[in-house]
């Protein structure tokens, strides 16, 4: 997507369902989440550039949406299916109304700009909330529980928004049950602020989409699943599961050889690491990332 002069790298992930091959729900998930926690996470990623320089700095300038298949999985049982249905939804929402919907997404998440009442440059960051979910309703599916059916934690995650976008025929009678949606919803995930629902301008086929924002890695019930498996695996599997940073000879998800407490371990046996504590990568201590980090800086 291209803004006024600048390019924004929106990232999109699909997360596996019980249909996709055990491949795509092996413990390479953990590594995978961990790297894009690194990315997108602004503390944990300064500890990335700080080694190694701006060229591991966040490529996704506009953020990230996870996009869960097990609610159209649990409802079709059809894998085929399933796909076609994520994949349409998806390409509705980033081409519709001439890709107005997605801009003011990102604009309401905050990376395209801040609300209206501050300069377009300012932008907050995310820390380590960056997953933000997107799904949708054919009103016909089950919408009372949809932490559980997003692989949330329950218990653990409440956003402080979310907005419903809902393109439809002009003579199309949704209000109630907009209404009722909306509701279940709310009770479901009980957001700081109102929830709001946007019509955009639509056609024959009805779809209503919508984006929870501000999922931690450690709010997913895939994070801990993925690391069961990962911690099972061979060094030689681990190995091969890696992708970012592997080219500088460093494994992201494994724990520091010569820095204690850090992670990155060096495959060539030197002093490679990330300003990132392991326990951080593991999702066991996050609540005071930033003063170890602190503390390691000024060591």
């Amino acid at each position: 997507m291209l803004i006024r002069r600048r390019a924004l790298v929106l990232g999109i992930g699909i997360a596996p369902c019980d249909g996709d091959q055990p491949c795509h729900q092996d413990g390479s998930l953990f590594p995978t989440i961990n790297e894009l926690d690194c990315m997108l996470d602004q503390d944990k990623n300064q500890g990335v550039v700080q080694v190694w320089g701006d060229l591991y700095r966040n490529p996704f300038t506009a953020g990230f949406l996870m996009v869960p298949q097990k609610p159209v999985w649990q409802e079709t049982a059809d894998l085929t299916a399933t796909h076609q249905k994520v994949d349409s939804e998806l390409a509705s929402f980033l081409t519709r109304n001439q890709g107005l919907d997605v801009y003011e997404t990102m604009r309401l998440l905050n990376w395209v700009g801040a609300p209206p009442s501050q300069h377009m440059a300012a932008r907050s960051q995310y820390g380590d909330r960056w997953a933000h979910m997107f799904g949708f309703t054919n009103f016909e599916s089950a919408v009372d529980d949809l932490p559980t059916q997003f692989g949330i934690m329950a218990g653990t995650f409440n956003p402080d928004f979310f907005e419903i976008r809902v393109s439809a025929a002009k003579d199309a009678d949704l209000e109630d049950k907009l209404s009722d949606l909306v509701s279940k919803m709310s009770q479901s995930f009980s957001p700081i602020l109102e929830p709001e629902v946007i019509h955009s301008p639509g056609r024959d086929k009805t779809y209503v989409q919508f984006v929870i924002p501000g999922a931690r890695k450690t709010n997913l019930d895939l994070f801990f699943a993925a690391r069961r498996i990962y911690d099972e695996q061979t060094w030689d599997v681990k190995l091969l599961q890696h992708s970012w940073l592997l080219e500088l000879g460093v494994m992201l998800s494994e724990p520091a050889i010569r820095f204690e407490g850090m992670a990155g371990e060096c495959l060539w046996g030197c002093a490679c690491w990330i300003v990132v504590p392991y326990t951080a990568i593991r999702g066991e201590d996050l609540e005071d990332l930033r003063q170890k980090l602190e503390q390691v800086v000024k060591a």
